[in-house]
């Protein structure tokens, strides 16, 4: 985000963080961690049983 910040000449005190997002279509940071974890689970899943490191 703090790369859009200075294209856009956006001042840090500005609170525009949603509507920022809304502009470039970009996901919650929280939403694209949940997937990538949710990701790795599966990867993890699909895997034989030897490969798997507890």
């Amino acid at each position: 985000m703090s790369c859009i910040y200075k294209i856009m000449n956006i001042k840090w005190d500005e609170f525009m963080s949603d509507e920022i997002r809304e502009m470039f279509d970009q996901l919650l940071e929280t939403t694209v961690i949940s997937m990538k974890r949710w990701r790795h689970v599966g990867l993890t899943l699909r895997r034989n049983v030897p490969e798997i490191t507890y």
